[in-house]
This record gives structure tokens, C-alpha cells and sequence, in this order.
């Protein structure tokens, strides 16, 4: 058995000195193509300079020595070229707020040119400028937008601080960290000061377990307080954020985040509405998919993604459906993937087949690894079209069925189902994996037997 595995090594080896000599060539031409792109345009921008400024000198030379109707001829011209500059100025958003500069120049050239001036070229640069500074003005203004829209999530976390600091009342006793405060507060409302809302939609009990954070519920005020609220007022720990930062966020989330396995109990032990707590969906703008605490919106998903299998086995036992699918379809387990959880992957398969064997119907029972999101992908699939080398590899290896072992030497089976084959709708694997140029994935070991 030595012999055939130091030939297959051997082979091995060339292969992947071939497939890295050409895909240092293919580097190579790469660079040579760009460098003469480049080349020609510059070249090209020269040329046209040059033409400009040529045909400008002749235009202003047959101004300056043409006969008065020439000048009339062009006179006319040129008003009717700026005016209707001018209205495209103002008739388009994205040229500025700078309409009355613009009709001031536009009058400028008005009386230059029917004034015969020998300026001409002068002035039309004139009003290039202003349209030009418009533009750039308003694009200034629209980048300044969106970097405030990209700070939001910073400053509403401000505003929750600088809320709990000033508002006085419950607020600041729970700030200060207050117990006796605090519950004197609610039992004088009889709880309705904890269903006050902050400048981000946040209640009392939210900001409670952020101060808390991941402190034992003994060593913390904040906690303790929130131990009593949820004992006395159970309906309030089902309360999420209603702002458009943190939309749906539950207590069960920043339990979650915060990896507070005894706060995550007593929630869902204090909660009069299991199902609904785990059903709360975070799908603020602080957790949609491109951002750092994209975690999938349901409970379940925010605990694969954080690596928690503690809590991944708590929340199962307590009712979360590995099956629901966020905005996008993604299961928990494509937030495995992304989040490059491959424990939690096999947990969670394995959790929800044990629960399906419980009730007899496994037979009915979803597979997880065969759901797909918005975009018609598997988990499988969405690793190889979005180049997750290291949970493709681990899916690769999870497929494969071992039929014998001798010592070292060990027979298995891949089902190319998926893969290299589509026996079903959409694309295979490989098809995703040369589309996107994911030329790591393809040298790969199980691939690279496959190819």
C-alpha cells in the first residue's frame, strides 16, 4: 500500500506545480494586458487635448477676424447652446442647488457674445466652471449623507447613553445601577414606566441586560433588576427594539451576543411566549447582511454564528426551528458557513435529526443540509459560490461515505450529487466555483481527484 500512495503523492505534487506555473502566467499576462490598456490611454487623452486645443485656437481666430454675420450666425449659436445648459442644469437634481449661479452665467454669456466680446472662450469656460462646481458641490453633499447614514448606528448608541444619563426616572436608576430605585419605580407604575421607549425604541429591560452584558446576573445590579422585572412582569421580556437600527431585537438576542448562558435560561424560563421569543426576528439595519453583526435575525442563527453550542443545544431543546430562513432564506446553517462554523454545522444537523427520531417522523422530517435561501442555494452550494474554502472542504468531506478501512488505507465514496452534476434546478458547485474564479477551491483535494 506504500507504494501506491507515494505515486499518488508524487502525481499530486506535479499537478499542483502545474496548476501554480500557470496561474503565475495567467498573473503575468494580466499585468502585461493592463500596463498596455493603460499605455493607450494616455495616448488617447493626449490626442484629444491636442484636438481641443487646436479646434479651440481656430474657432476663436474666425471670431475675432469673421465677418459680422459670422458673428451673429454663432452669436445665436452659442445663447441657444447655453440656454438649454442652463435649463439641464437646473432640471437635473444632481447638478446642485446651485440654479441661480448657474442663470447669472447664462446671462453673462448672453451679453458677451451679443456684445461681439472677443472673450468667448473665456466666458464659456466660465460657465463650465459653475456647472462643474455645482456637481461637484452636490456630490459632496450626497457622500456627507451617506457617511451619516453609515454613522447611525454610532450615534444611536449615543443617544441610548446620553437618554439613560439625563431622562431622569427609571432611566437613570437603572444607569446608576439602582435596585431599590428601580423597584420602586416599577411598582409604583405598576409597570408601565418598563414599557417606556428610548430614542432608538429600546426599553427599560434592554438597556438593563446591555449594562449587564456577560457579568454573572449575581455580580451585576443592572441584572439583578432585570431578574426581578422579568419574575414580576414576565410580558415585558418579550419586548424588542422598535427602531429602524436595531428593529426586532429581543433580550434573548443581546443575551445571545453578550454569551450569557444563565441570562438566556431565565428569559426563557420567565417568558409567558417560548414560540414568539424564539420566532423574534433582529432585522434592523445594524443586522442586515454585509454588516460586522449580521447573525441570521432569529435566536438560533445568533447562536451558531457566535459559536455557542451550549446555547445552540438550549434553544433547540426549547423549541427553535432550525428550518426558518431570514430575509434572505438563510438557514442557520448558511450562517455557519458564512460565520466558518463547522462545529455548530454538525451540531445542529445532528441535534435536529435526534429530535425528528423523538417524534417518530423521520422519514418526513426536512433535511437541513438540502434547504435553500432566496438565491436557490444549499449550504453547499452557497460555500462554493461565495468562495467559504474552508467550509466547502469540510461539506466536501461530510458527503463522502466510507466503504472499508485497512489500517492507513481507507475506501470512500463521494456522491457527486451537487457537485459536478445537476440533478436538479440551478447550478452545480463547480459551475458556481469557475464562474467566480474561486481557483482556490478548486485545487482542493477532493476536487482536484474529482477533476
Amino acid at each position: 500500500t506504500d507504494v501506491p500512495d507515494a505515486l499518488a503523492q508524487s502525481h499530486d505534487a506535479i499537478n499542483a506545480a502545474k496548476v501554480r506555473d500557470a496561474r503565475r502566467l495567467a498573473r503575468k499576462a494580466a499585468r502585461a494586458r493592463v500596463r498596455r490598456i493603460f499605455a493607450l490611454y494616455i495616448v488617447s487623452a493626449l490626442c484629444a487635448l491636442i484636438c481641443a486645443a487646436r479646434a479651440l485656437a481656430r474657432l476663436e481666430h474666425a471670431y475675432a477676424a469673421g465677418s459680422f454675420a459670422f458673428k451673429s450666425i454663432l452669436a445665436r449659436e452659442v445663447v441657444g447652446k447655453v440656454a438649454k445648459a442652463s435649463k439641464t442644469a437646473a432640471a437635473k437634481p444632481w447638478l446642485g442647488t446651485t440654479n441661480l449661479d448657474a442663470a447669472r452665467a447664462f446671462k453673462t454669456i448672453k451679453a458677451l457674445v451679443l456684445a461681439n466680446s472677443t472673450c468667448f472662450i473665456e466666458a464659456m469656460s466660465a460657465i463650465v466652471a459653475t456647472v462643474v462646481a455645482s456637481a461637484l458641490s452636490r456630490a459632496l453633499e450626497r457622500a456627507e449623507e451617506a457617511l451619516q447614514r453609515i454613522g447611525a448606528g454610532n450615534r444611536d448608541v449615543e443617544l441610548q447613553t446620553t437618554h439613560a444619563n439625563t431622562a431622569g426616572g427609571i432611566w437613570s436608576a437603572l444607569k446608576r445601577g439602582d435596585e431599590s430605585a428601580v423597584g420602586a419605580l416599577t411598582i409604583e407604575s405598576d409597570g408601565k414606566c418598563l414599557r417606556e421607549r428610548g430614542p432608538v425604541g429600546e426599553t427599560p429591560l434592554h438597556l438593563m441586560l446591555l449594562y449587564g452584558g456577560g457579568l454573572n446576573i449575581g455580580d451585576s445590579a443592572q441584572l439583578r433588576s432585570a431578574k426581578m422585572i422579568g419574575e414580576r412582569w414576565p410580558d415585558t421580556v418579550n419586548d424588542v427594539y422598535v427602531g429602524d437600527e436595531y428593529f426586532g431585537e429581543s433580550c434573548l438576542h443581546i443575551a445571545i451576543v453578550n454569551k450569557n448562558r444563565a441570562l438566556v435560561e431565565l428569559l426563557l424560563k420567565a417568558t409567558p411566549d417560548t414560540p414568539g421569543l424564539l420566532a423574534a426576528r433582529a432585522t434592523g439595519r445594524f443586522f442586515t447582511r454585509g454588516q460586522p453583526c449580521y447573525y441570521g435575525e432569529y435566536a438560533l442563527s445568533f447562536a451558531v454564528s457566535t459559536g455557542q453550542g451550549d446555547l445552540v443545544e438550549i434553544l433547540l431543546e426549547c423549541g427553535a426551528d432550525a428550518t426558518a430562513r431570514d430575509s434572505h432564506g438563510n438557514t442557520c446553517l448558511h450562517l455557519a458557513v458564512i460565520h466558518n462554523q463547522p462545529e455548530m454545522f454538525v451540531l445542529v444537523c445532528e441535534r435536529w435529526l435526534k429530535r425528528a427520531v423523538k417524534k417518530e417522523d423521520a422519514g418526513e422530517e426536512i433535511s437541513l443540509e438540502d434547504i435553500v435561501n432566496a438565491d436557490g442555494l444549499s449550504p453547499m452550494l452557497f460555500a462554493a459560490r461565495s468562495g467559504y474554502e474552508d467550509m466547502f472542504n469540510f461539506q466536501l468531506g461530510r458527503l463522502c461515505v466510507t466503504e472499508w478501512s485497512y489500517g492507513p488505507v481507507t475506501c470512500q465514496r463521494m456522491p457527486l450529487l451537487d457537485i459536478d452534476t445537476k440533478q436538479r434546478e440551478g447550478r452545480s458547485a463547480l459551475e458556481h466555483i469557475v464562474e467566480r474564479g474561486h481557483m482556490n477551491l478548486l485545487c482542493l483535494p477532493l476536487i482536484q481527484e474529482l477533476l
